[in-house]
Formats: structure tokens, sequence, C-alpha cells
């Protein structure tokens, strides 16, 4: 009995030991490995919603912040994004749900595909980086210790 007690712990010890794959989703160790792809982002704004004193001068705040969003979105697909929620249930019916999402990192060498104004009221901005600004990033984001 001891004997096949120490077998299966020995067992149990040896399938903890096993190293697990490496996870595909986060990046390689080695950035040379990385394929190399172009990402883009997209923001979007609305025009009646911002603080401008005209039309002509809310159109141009509505531009800027769909840009700010699409380097945002650039920004979310380089770092990832710290996500932080808080639910509250009681009697099994959720009382409040919170979520917070961050994210931080430098976007550099992105350029403007596209401004579209979409519909009587709203802007959207397309903004590209190349695979090769995406790798500089994420190696000078490595050496900061990010």
């Amino acid at each position: 009995m001891k004997q096949l007690l120490l077998l299966t712990s020995l067992c149990a010890l040896m399938a903890c030991a096993h190293q697990a794959p490496p996870n595909p989703a986060l990046p390689p160790t080695d950035l040379s490995d990385l394929a190399v792809v172009d990402l883009k982002g997209v923001g979007h704004a609305v025009v009646h919603a911002q603080p401008g004193k005209s039309p002509e001068q809310q159109r141009l705040l509505a531009i800027r912040a769909a840009r700010i969003a699409a380097l945002r979105d650039l920004a979310e697909q380089i770092y990832g994004a710290r996500i932080e929620g808080d639910t509250t249930v009681t009697e099994a019916m959720v009382q409040n749900d919170q979520v917070r999402l961050s994210v931080e990192g430098v976007v550099r060498g992105a350029s403007t595909v596209r401004i579209n104004p979409v519909g009587d009221d709203s802007y959207e901005v397309v903004l590209k980086i190349s695979g090769r600004d995406v790798v500089r990033a994420l190696q000078a984001a490595r050496g900061r210790g990010v």
C-alpha cells in the first residue's frame, strides 16, 4: 500500500514538473520570430458632442478626438489593455457592474490612412503602423521592463 501511495505521489510530482507548452497568445521572447504585419487603428467621434464655439471648430475637434481614439486602438493592439472589474450581486441579481480599461504605451510612426465623415454628425479616422515599427516598440518596452 505504501508503495502504491509513493508511486502515485511520484507520478503526481512528475506531472507537475512537466513544462506547459508556450502560450501562443504571448509575444515570443525573441521578437525576431514575430510575424511582421501592419496594424490598423480605427477611431470615431461625434461632432455635436465637441465643445467648439462654431460648427467648423466642432468638426476639427471631432477629427482630433477620432484620431486619439485610433491611436488608443493601435496601443491596445501593440501593448494590450489592463482591465479591472467589480461586480456586486445581491440575491442572484447584478446590482452594480463596473469595468475600467486602461492602456499605456508609446505609438510612433503611425500614419493617417483616411479621415471620413460618417453620416451627418461623426467622423472616422483610420491610422496604420508598419509591423517593423511595432517590433521596435515592443523591443523598447521590453528594455524599459514594461
